[in-house]
């Protein structure tokens, strides 16, 4: 026993790894996988409503897609489809597609992502420390109640956070593939919340300057929307005396914006931009 204990928690073995890999496995199984059929219940202090309005903003499109044979229905009059986060609203008509409509579908590729970023995190850490303590890193934070909660359903946030881990995880690698492989990931995320997820890339790349990844934001989901525009233009799906007044009040807008985050000093936007976050955090706590 005392040679089995010191080979798992004592030396960094491949044995040590898989061992405790699986643990992690096992643990994402029975505190996830097997409560993907479950509502999420009545909204808590640890969530916010989340079930009755996230969850089918981030799929209904998909549902939508599989149903009636297009993301958008201008009749239900739902900007909410494909405007949020079009990569889930994929996965959702993708996963229709395979299993049918039921309760669990459209959460099968994003709980499928979240574990695989939770086992991508893990193989990272196992190679930088001993297996056990990479397990007990990973199973902590896994446990946490929000995570719990968020990691099984269908959460453009967990979504986006678990293609830049594996995407991460992925480029670190010592393989031609790696780049390109990771590179996928992240144009999938691109797709899911572009304006964060770029920020985050932006800031793995080296930028400091929050004015200037701002504007390299802007730029790439300006180019983004002008796909979308062009796709949705073809299709007649278009109201244009509506999409021209709102393209003049965008541009307005924008460039006023622009000249006003110009003058405000970096730390000042930075930490305004956190104030922010943390006032609606207390709104939404507060709305309960």
């Amino acid at each position: 026993m005392h040679k089995v204990a010191a080979f798992l928690f004592h030396k960094r073995t491949s044995a040590a790894r898989w061992f405790f890999g699986g643990l992690l496995l096992l643990l994402l199984i029975v505190t996830r996988w097997l409560w993907i059929d479950c509502d999420g219940g009545t909204p808590s202090l640890t969530e916010y409503g989340y079930f009755a309005t996230d969850e089918g903003f981030y799929a209904c499109g998909g549902k939508q897609k599989f149903l009636l044979g297009r993301f958008i229905s201008l009749i239900r009059a739902n900007p909410n489809t494909f405007a949020i986060c079009p990569a889930s609203h994929l996965l959702t008509w993708l996963a229709f597609s395979l299993f049918g409509q039921n309760t669990w579908a459209h959460r099968f590729f994003p709980l499928l992502l979240n574990t695989g970023a939770w086992l991508a995190a893990y193989a990272y850490l196992s190679k930088k420390t001993l297996a056990w303590i990479a397990f007990l890193l990973c199973a902590c934070v896994a446990l946490n109640p929000l995570l719990l909660v968020y990691g099984r359903t269908v959460c453009n946030d967990t979504l986006m956070a678990s293609l830049l881990l594996i995407g991460y995880v992925v480029t670190r690698r010592q393989a031609r593939w790696a780049p390109f492989a990771g590179g996928c990931l992240f144009g999938l995320g691109v797709w899911i919340k572009p304006s964060i997820w770029l920020l985050a890339l932006f800031g793995l790349l080296g930028q400091t300057n929050l004015n200037a990844m701002n504007g390299l934001k802007n730029w790439v989901s300006a180019l983004l929307t002008a796909m979308a525009v062009a796709i949705y233009a073809a299709g007649g799906l278009v109201l244009w005396r509506e999409a021209l007044l709102m393209m003049v009040a965008a541009t307005l807008g924008g460039y006023g914006g622009a000249r006003v985050a110009r003058r405000i000093p970096a730390p000042a936007l930075r930490w305004g931009i956190v104030a922010t976050g943390l006032v609606m955090a207390g709104l939404f706590f507060w709305r309960q």
